[in-house]
């Protein structure tokens, strides 16, 4: 009881100085893995007159390499301010909403640019896609005169890749092109 006297201040002091380390450890937010990564797009953002509308379909990938990839949808682009971007075209920006890998988010700073389309461009909520391979994940549609150019995300597999098809005075091209395809597995490295 004596050296408890004796020492009294420097009890104080050692409780003292426990109590702020437990308050920092307990009012850190809970570690959820959360992890900062860009992808392989690089650049800065340029202003954008339609900003991140975002698609409601989800997706789940249980990918090859053992991880389980998700996100909530497909958020858009649709810039045309940029410098860079031509007259009468439409830069198309796309991310992943929400992304994680085995429940941990991970954000992704930069889109993927998916090129300069004709016409103004809006995500729409149906494009029909029955003949081809793959779940259907968004939709956009850029209108330029009598032409429109469908666009579809999908997800393949491992895959996630976005198609088109031209449609010129009404008559569509029958099949949908390639444009722009992601192997989820790359995303994080």
């Amino acid at each position: 009881m004596k050296w408890a006297q004796k020492n009294k201040n420097a009890i104080l002091w050692a409780l003292t100085i426990i109590i702020i380390i437990l308050i920092i450890i307990l009012s850190k937010p809970k570690d959820r893995g959360e992890e900062v990564i860009t992808n392989e797009e690089t650049g800065e953002e340029a202003n954008s007159e339609n900003t991140s509308s975002s698609s409601e379909s989800a997706a789940e990938i249980a990918a090859a390499d053992g991880y389980v990839y998700d996100f909530s949808g497909i958020q858009w682009e649709f810039d045309t301010e940029d410098l860079s971007v031509p007259e009468g075209q439409t830069w198309l920006k796309m991310r992943f909403a929400d992304f994680a890998r085995n429940g941990s988010v991970i954000n992704l700073r930069n889109p993927y640019k998916l090129g300069f389309h004709a016409g103004t461009c809006k995500e729409v909520s149906f494009i029909d896609t029955t003949a081809v391979d793959g779940i259907p994940l968004s939709y956009v549609q850029c209108v330029d005169g009598s032409t429109t150019r469908d666009i579809v995300v999908l997800q393949q597999l491992d895959n996630v890749v976005v198609k088109y098809m031209d449609t010129v005075d009404g008559v569509s091209n029958p099949s949908f092109s390639d444009l722009y395809s992601i192997d989820v597995k790359t995303i994080v490295k």
